[in-house]
């Protein structure tokens, strides 16, 4: 029963842990690409100056 119980938490755990560290990537990601997207549309709309 004991065996079980430890089984049971350590599967536990390691699911907890995975979709944790998938919430994580994907947010992350998520994150990046509007960041980028953002980014490359302000630069679209509003040309840069000539540096020289």
């Amino acid at each position: 029963m004991k065996f079980m119980t430890y089984v049971t938490y350590v599967t536990y755990v390691t699911y907890v842990t995975y979709v944790t560290y998938v919430t994580y990537v994907t947010y992350v990601t998520y994150v990046t690409h509007m960041t980028y997207v953002t980014h490359m549309a302000s630069q679209r709309w509003r040309p840069r100056r000539p540096t020289r």
